[in-house]
């Protein structure tokens, strides 16, 4: 076992202390703001320098507690404005028009009347609208997102700063936001969702060293650590995170560490900017959170102020702008609705726990492990090689918890050291198993090949598939589970167990018939024509929209008596809001292949569907089958339709489809984007009932009665079938008594007839 402390890796140490983000002075505004900078006049007082919907505000911040707005100007309307600050000069880009607007600040502190000069470009060169602009230590700007093919357009500022001289332009793809440093670029590419590294020594042939993917594919903005090693970026999506990235090698960017406001939380992230071993992040509705970067692949929180305080989750509102570079060691945030605010910094560095989780008996490393620190420390998943890295603020003594499924949870008490790394190799006991074994049979004498079997029990899931022998053999740890077995062409099979020590053997048969209720995994398919696709095979958690407050996800599935909650829905996560879960773009499911046995055989299809969408969206829920190359949709549901609740739907093979060839079912969900909106679906008790064309069916023959139904066909024979496939009653009768049945699903088949879909409830009988 490894014990030992790694100190000095610093690039220096903070003053000691209670680390604090407190509130000095905050200042409103009647109307929206965005970005923020900071500005030192020759007499060393601080100002702010605040973006607005309409302008731009200068307040002097010089005394914290009393900012004082000493000038204001109007411009075009616009909810982007960024803002950057070279000598005496301010660089405000803006989206709405006018290019950049130029703010000569050598007249503070003895004038508040600040001239300005609108600067679009050279003539046969110019350019109405930018998002950003970054200017590096030559004195260089960057304006990047222009509307001049969506350029980059790079001006020397030294020699004429109020009438630039254009010395650069790249247009190879659209950067959203920028940072410079050293004649290397590192550009932010939100449209393709990562960074590139540019190399821009030589300003008229600017050449692409290599780029990087971001994890959510909207880069929003970059910043480089004091000593070009790493840069951070943010991704403007919910439940996005922060990004480390090693540079060191600038032609193989290496990812190594993330950072999330909640570890499993949908917080949206704005931008990130480092100051000295501290980054600083603007992250909407959570306010501002400082980060110790100097240890920059085990990144630790050590302070934070929230802005919007009465808002938390996903979404674009809150802090916008953090400037963290005052003399004073003030910060700076601009909060869209809540005005600027002025915030004292008391910084302290955090103390590191590292090591490797291995299992005790094999030394080999652990995948899967969750370490956290408790009472609000760092928390960590680790891969495939074992490492974890976690941390808190300060020095304490800290319990840190190592939880794996199938192992023992351990906690350890351990003395961490601020600036210091305290080095561990944690080991993991396995729980006491007992072995079972399953033995799989079909009730049509098939082939179990390729059924599952999902067993759940408390910090245990664990899926296995069959082969043609129908024998599993499975150590367990001891405790209570649910077995969840399955296969295409049955009905699905669930029982609860408890496993001790000793060896147990557990006969199970499947009744053949097409109905999936979805406890267990019958082959489904999940595609996206974007990304990973959010369908998923899960248990229901109901989510809301923020603003209308609009359910957009079942809170449980469409069948009370089945094997638990389970159904396939457009993205579940009880973390994550509505707005983070949703559909984007288009998502399939797809049912494994249906074959017919002949011509004379029709189908019929049954399902239970939810929907979620936004009232007067344009999206689309499609439902319909897949033969060959050829998709042909029969349902459409759009905002029209009921909304947040199951609902049944049917509807014949034969009339969709001319061909006995085998076909598949389909679920088509479609958000369009124009506008984005929110798209949710739920599917659940998905059946097939096959009957033979030449037979004479006699329809509407049975009607409801109190405590079951009255029987009018030509045969009283019956047969009723419970959601997972078991026969709970038969009989000759005219009358089909469910009392005591219990509330649920069931089909039922009186001889000659047609199979009936009946949902019974047991309290209302």
């Amino acid at each position: 076992m490894k014990k030992f402390f790694l100190s000095g890796f610093l690039l220096f140490c903070f003053l000691t202390g209670a680390t604090q983000i407190d509130s000095l002075s905050r200042l409103e505004y009647d109307v929206k703001l965005n970005d923020v900078w900071g500005y030192v006049d020759t007499s060393g007082n601080e100002y702010a320098l605040v973006g607005l919907y309409d302008g731009l505000s200068i307040v002097e911040i010089t005394n914290p507690l009393n900012p004082v707005e000493v000038f204001r100007s109007v411009g075009p309307e616009t909810i982007w404005r960024d803002i950057k600050v070279y000598n005496n000069f301010a660089y405000v880009t803006n989206e709405a028009g006018g290019g950049v607007r130029i703010y000569d600040l050598s007249v503070l502190p003895d004038s508040y009347e600040i001239p300005f000069t609108d600067f679009n470009g050279e003539t046969g060169k110019e350019f109405e609208t930018a998002h950003n602009l970054f200017i590096d230590e030559k004195g260089r700007a960057f304006v990047v997102g222009t509307n001049r093919n969506n350029g980059m357009i790079i001006y020397d500022l030294k020699e004429d700063p109020t009438s630039p001289k254009e010395i650069g332009f790249y247009d190879e793809a659209y950067i959203h936001d920028v940072f410079v440093k050293n004649d290397t670029a590192y550009a932010a590419l939100i449209i393709q969702g990562d960074f590139y590294i540019l190399d821009v020594s030589n300003i008229s042939d600017i050449r692409l060293v290599s780029s990087h993917p971001t994890k959510d594919l909207q880069t929003h903005n970059t910043w480089l650590s004091n000593d070009g090693n790493y840069v951070f970026t943010t991704d403007e999506v919910n439940g996005a995170e922060l990004g480390v990235y090693d540079v060191s090698d600038k032609t193989n960017p290496e990812k190594v560490e993330f950072f999330k406001s909640r570890f499993l939380g949908d917080e949206m992230p704005h931008n990130v900017l480092v100051r000295d071993s501290v980054a600083f992040i603007s992250y909407y509705k959570d306010g501002v959170i400082a980060l110790d970067v100097s240890n920059p692949e085990n990144c630790v929180e050590v302070g934070r102020f929230d802005t919007e305080k009465e808002k938390s989750g996903p979404g674009a509102s809150g802090a916008w702008g953090v400037y963290p570079f005052l003399p004073s060691g003030n910060i700076l945030v601009s909060d869209i609705e809540n005005g600027l605010y002025v915030l004292s910094y008391t910084p302290q560095n955090a103390s590191y726990f590292e090591g490797v989780v291995k299992d005790q008996e094999t030394g080999f490393p652990l995948s899967g492990v969750h370490v956290k620190v408790l009472e609000e420390g760092k928390e960590d998943i680790t891969y495939f090689d074992g490492v974890f890295k976690v941390g808190k603020i300060g020095s304490s003594q800290v319990e840190v918890e190592f939880s794996l499924s199938g192992y023992k949870t351990k906690i350890l008490s351990v003395q961490l050291i601020e600036n210091q790394i305290y080095i561990e190799d944690v080991f993991l006991e396995k729980l006491a198993t007992s072995q079972l074994i399953l033995n799989l049979s079909l009730k049509d004498n098939g082939s179990p090949s390729g059924a599952s079997v999902f067993v759940s029990g408390q910090d245990f899931e664990h899926e296995k598939i069959f082969d043609s022998t129908g024998v599993l053999s499975m150590n367990i740890p001891i405790g209570n589970y649910t077995f969840y077995i399955g296969k295409w062409g049955y009905a699905n099979y669930c029982f609860f167990e408890a496993l001790d020590s000793i060896s147990d053997t557990i006969f199970v048969e499947l009744n053949s018939g097409f109905y999936d209720d979805f406890s267990a995994n019958q082959g489904w398919s999940v595609h996206s024509v974007k990304n990973e696709s959010i369908w998923e095979r899960t248990q229901p958690i109901a989510s809301f929209s923020l603003n209308s407050g609009a359910q957009h996800d079942p809170s449980e599935d469409a069948t009370a008596n089945d094997c638990n909650d389970w159904a396939f829905c457009t993205g579940i996560n009880e973390h994550f809001s509505a707005s983070s879960t949703t559909v984007n773009s288009t998502n399939f499911l797809v049912s494994p292949e249906i074959e017919m046995s002949s011509s004379d055989i029709d189908a019929t299809i049954s399902y239970s569907y939810w929907l979620g969408l936004s009232s007067q969206s344009n999206d689309t829920v499609k439902v319909g089958l897949i033969q060959g190359l050829d998709t042909l949709y029969v349902k459409n549901y759009t905002s029209d339709d009921e909304m947040a609740k199951w609902k049944e739907a049917s509807f014949n093979v034969g009339e969709i489809l001319n061909s006995s060839e085998p076909f598949k079912f389909v679920v088509r969900v479609t958000d369009d984007l124009n506008p984005w909106n929110m798209v949710d679906c739920a599917i659940d008790e998905f059946s097939i009932s096959f009957i033979n064309k030449s037979d004479e069916v006699i329809s509407n023959c049975i009607q409801p009665v109190h405590e079951g139904w009255v029987n009018n066909c030509q045969n009283e024979n019956f047969v009723i079938v419970n959601s997972i496939g078991q026969v709970v009653r038969t009989g000759t009768s005219r009358y089909i008594n469910f009392n005591g049945l219990g509330s649920g699903v069931y089909i039922f088949r009186i001889e000659g007839e047609l199979p009936q879909k009946i949902y019974w409830n047991e309290e209302k009988r």
